[in-house]
């Protein structure tokens, strides 16, 4: 009996499942599973952070341009990621990334959201970068950021040392699959990068908006300040005593691996503390 030919997208699907071995020929970080709601929070023992005075504290607050309502509850978007079939190796010893100009189809994804006509920074001076890092629950994934191209190396030596530490980071995507929206990005405890925004309540850029910020852990690490708590759900985190996997504190790997490339960590302001926020505003 003659058998009946297979279809060249079946065909293909078929090579990608036995190159990349996801359960199936779906899009999800990498060919890792990474969930964008936050996961159960484990004990574990962390010491207390110290703060030092720091010039300026810009808040982070949802898009000024365009503000979006906040939904807790509501998935990003599953737009396919640039090389979904194409993944970068993950090496069960060690860490991976890149460093690439932005392509075609990151572009489309960032036009319009987190980038626009009148941002401060062109497109061709961003990157795109993907590293290696260990999840709540000790996957290792594959995540995602946009940052200035003057900035990416450091980033990628950055994200090396809290691999080799396995600093869990829950969730790291382009703030795009949250509309580019910060407080939809902050619940979901995702970290992220570049945003073209202002500085909550004025006409100032970030410095995100210049690809030269990061949000690490938001919910775990909010922003407090005397007038409230963003995300608002990380109130429960306020509490620097808490043993909660993937708080920042004083001197600890993260605050210490991003001070040695001379970024400034908004958990050292003299008020309003930024505990998931670093910079780099010199250069």
């Amino acid at each position: 009996m003659r058998r009946p030919r297979r279809s060249p997208e079946r065909l293909a699907c078929l090579f990608i499942v036995l190159v990349t071995l996801p359960a199936s020929c779906t899009n999800n970080e990498q060919g890792a599973t990474l969930s964008t709601a936050p996961s159960t929070i484990s004990p574990s023992t962390i010491s207390p952070s110290t703060t030092a005075p720091a010039t300026e504290a810009p808040p982070v607050s949802p898009q000024a341009a365009s503000p979006t309502s906040a939904n807790p509850g509501t998935e990003p978007s599953t737009t396919p990621l640039p090389r979904s079939l194409t993944p970068l190796a993950l090496d069960p010893a060690g860490f991976s990334s890149s460093i690439e100009t932005l392509d075609e189809i990151v572009e489309n994804r960032v036009i319009g959201s987190s980038w626009r006509d009148g941002c401060p920074v062109a497109l061709d001076r961003l990157r795109y970068v993907e590293v290696t890092h260990f999840t709540n629950d000790g996957r290792q994934v594959i995540g995602e950021l946009i940052v200035d191209a003057a900035v990416a190396d450091e980033i990628v030596e950055i994200f090396a040392t809290l691999f080799e530490a396995a600093f869990p980071i829950e969730s790291m995507r382009l703030i795009d699959d949250f509309a580019a929206d910060d407080l939809r990005s902050m619940q979901a405890n995702n970290t992220s990068a570049f945003n073209c925004r202002f500085v909550a309540g004025t006409s100032g850029w970030s410095w995100h908006a210049y690809g030269r910020a990061i949000d690490i852990n938001p919910l775990v690490n909010p922003y407090v300040t005397a007038s409230g708590i963003q995300p608002p759900e990380g109130a429960a985190f306020a509490d620097r005593m808490l043993p909660t996997p993937g708080m920042i504190h004083a001197n600890d790997v993260v605050s210490t691996a991003f001070a040695r490339h001379g970024w400034e960590w908004g958990g050292n302001w003299r008020s309003d503390q930024d505990y998931q926020h670093f910079a780099r505003t010199d250069g």
